[in-house]
């Protein structure tokens, strides 16, 4: 077991502040290409080649609207390595440190039905943009700008001038328009060369910058025509507008997470089975089954690189920053491997918050499970220090965690309703569920729990002599939870006070869920089952992943067993899984994806697989003067079935001494025999 160290706590809500756009996006099914397709634009984004762990990168922006892309800009959610070596682009940095791609001055304007590609060398990769978004736009300059007019000849009612547009600040004025209005009429712009001019009528004119279109720091550009005046020129009314980077574009983060989601169906084209990812209502992803990286998982280093192509989808804002590796665990029975990460907060552990990424041995990932929850600014500087806690609690290994909540974790968890049958049966049945104690997600954990308390009630509803085991599974062992008489299992007059209270514990690890199914066979070695009855086992399975062991396998043997499987996430094909998988087919289970109509799936099962046993070869003497009678129904000890109208059940007809003991020892619980009459 894990040393449980004293902790500091900090409490923290998870916030979202999303703003969105509503932007439209495609990922092609080559995971070497990338489409993003907007409104009047589109970006393609190619790996031209890979060479160790350097990938030649191509991107093309495709001008699909009708106007001009004036001084374009590339925003990307992330470049996932080192960009180097860059040509027909630059990167840049704003003031506040966001690091972009941008033109180099000769490409900056792209024609309708135009395009313009630009590359780089892309060092240390570590996954493919979720976006690449235009994330310019023209803006009006309140300040940092003069605008002079002078009269430089005239001759009559006409005259040359001049306007000297000057750049006041220590950053450039890109790709500038001046409006003005005037009280002359231009004829000609006599630097051309300098600007274009644009008549908006009633003297209102603009000029727009051609080669000078950019206005360098501290300098000015002059802007010549010839007018004819009306009086003495003047200008006023004058507005600047330039392109620039927009600090305040917002990459949506729904589009983000679809373009992830298309990404993981598109790395499962061809593949056997479908990918699943589950999400909260919040849209955070707490499991993938699937490939969702093309990054080949060898060691902890890579496994971290293959959660940027999903990260989004986690909730997770940098992998790198927010994970550290926990070791990993290589499957005994199946070609895979686990990789843990906990996660971290301002190099803090979030207590009980972990990724694990699982992947094939020769790389291919498989699936993951998450319970990352997104923290925002919060102080994380304890009230008292480490030492003040270790001198006062008198311990030597106190660490400083983050114990973290969120609403869908909180919220108390509703219980399943089930559609029962008018009727009740006295049939005889066995039924375990095994779930897990020990897991990633304790939502998860309380949505079995109500499952089987619900589910309980409805078959003792309907199976008044049903026995119920409920068996938890831990880290690396499986108890029966009790009910008031110590009884491994219960009946429709216990109380199930102890699942009711059954507490979950965080366990990142994988579940060894061998010492369960030794359990239940015990039951059977034991003669704890009750013989001749069905026995219906159900394994509630949070983990995703292989499954099947020896164990498993032994467990499927036992006369009379109906196994079934609930995951939380896909079945893997390997030999044990195809055996156990044959077996549930075999016995009539089932095996499904656990979701909240898992309780209903299970009641309706149990009523469609009824199994009545043949009946005993025994011959019970208990009087004289009886009258046969011919029973629709078997009798079963303690059973309150009754097929005549006397007011006794058959039980209590028959009921003496020496049946009771006879039935217990002979371990009978069902016995056809003619009903008497004294």
């Amino acid at each position: 077991m894990r040393k449980k160290l004293l902790s500091l706590s900090l409490i923290v809500a998870m916030i979202f502040n999303i703003a969105l756009m509503n932007i439209p996006l495609a990922v092609s099914a080559d995971e070497n290409e990338v489409a993003f397709d907007y409104e009047n634009y589109s970006i393609d984004y190619a790996v031209d080649t890979t060479y160790g762990n350097t990938q030649a990168i191509q991107i093309t922006i495709t001008n699909t609207g009708d106007e001009i892309i004036e001084n374009w800009m590339l925003a990307y959610d992330d470049f996932y390595g080192e960009v180097s070596e860059i040509w027909n682009g630059i990167v840049a940095t704003t003031e506040n440190g966001k690091d972009y791609i941008r033109n180099v001055g000769y490409n900056a304007n792209i024609q309708p039905d135009s395009s313009v590609s630009f590359g780089y060398s892309l060092i240390d990769f570590t996954g493919t943009p979720s976006s690449i978004i235009m994330c310019q736009d023209r803006v009006t300059k309140e300040s940092g700008y003069t605008a002079e007019l002078n009269v430089v000849s005239e001759w009559g009612t006409a005259f040359n001038g001049e306007i000297i547009l000057s750049n006041t600040t220590d950053n450039p004025i890109e790709w500038w328009e001046f409006t003005f209005d005037s009280n002359f009429t231009i004829t000609e712009v006599t630097t051309s060369w300098a600007a274009s001019v644009v008549d908006n009528g009633d003297g209102n004119y603009t000029f727009k910058g051609t080669y000078t279109g950019i206005v360098a720091p501290n300098s000015n550009v002059t802007l010549g025509f010839q007018a004819i005046k009306n009086g003495t020129p003047e200008i006023d009314n004058t507005s600047l507008t330039e392109v620039k980077f927009i600090e305040e574009t917002e990459i949506d983060i729904e589009t983000l997470k679809e373009a992830e989601k298309a990404n993981v169906e598109a790395l499962n084209v061809g593949s056997e089975y479908t990918p699943e990812i589950l999400e909260h209502e919040n849209g955070i992803v707490y499991s993938i089954d699937g490939k969702f990286s093309s990054i080949l998982v060898t060691d902890e280093i890579s496994a971290l690189q293959a959660l940027y192509n999903v990260k989004t989808l986690l909730g997770i804002s940098n992998p790198s920053t927010d994970l550290i590796s926990d070791g990993n665990y290589e499957s005994e029975i199946g070609d895979f491997t686990s990789y843990f990460f906990n996660q971290i907060y301002n190099n803090i552990p979030v207590y009980g918050r972990s990724v694990t990424v699982v992947a094939m041995n020769d790389g291919e990932t498989l699936s993951l499970d998450s319970n990352f929850i997104n923290i925002v600014d919060i102080n994380t500087i304890p009230l008292v220090t480490i030492s003040e806690i270790e001198t006062e609690y008198g311990v030597d290994n106190a660490t400083l965690s983050i114990y973290s909540f969120d609403e869908y974790e909180t919220a108390p968890v509703s219980m399943p309703t089930i559609e029962t049958t008018s009727t009740t049966d006295d049939s005889l049945i066995d039924i375990v569920l095994m779930f897990q104690v020990y897991g990633h997600v304790e939502s998860s954990f309380e949505e079995q729990k109500a499952m089987i308390l619900s589910l309980s009630e409805a078959v003792f509803t309907t199976f008044p002599n049903a026995r119920i085991y409920v068996l938890a599974v831990e880290d690396d062992g499986a108890e029966f939870l009790k009910d008031e008489d110590d009884n491994d299992f219960f009946t429709a007059e216990s109380s199930m006070v102890s699942v009711e209270n059954a507490s979950f514990t965080q366990y990142d690890d994988y579940t060894n869920w061998n010492p369960a199914f030794q359990k239940i066979i015990d039951l059977d070695t034991n003669n704890s089952f009750r013989e001749n009855v069905p026995k219906y086992l159900y394994r509630i399975a949070y983990s995703s992943g292989f499954f099947g062991s020896p164990n498993q396998l032994d467990m499927t043997d036992i006369p009379g067993a109906i196994y079934s499987e609930f995951r939380y996430g896909l079945v893997y094909d390997d030999n044990f899984a195809a055996k156990v998988l044959g077996v549930s087919i075999d016995t009539n289970g089932i095996c499904i994806m656990y979701d909240n109509n898992s309780a209903q799936i299970v009641y309706d099962h149990i009523c469609d697989n009824i199994q009545y046993v043949e009946p005993i070869d025994t011959q019970i003497r208990l009087g004289l003067n009886w009258e046969n009678l011919n029973l629709s129904t078997p009798i079963t000890m303690g059973g309150t079935s009754d097929n005549d109208d006397d007011g006794l059940t058959d039980w209590e007809e028959l009921d003496s001494e020496f049946l009771s003991s006879y039935w217990e020892e002979n371990k009978y619980d069902v016995i056809f025999v003619k009903k008497t009459r004294l």
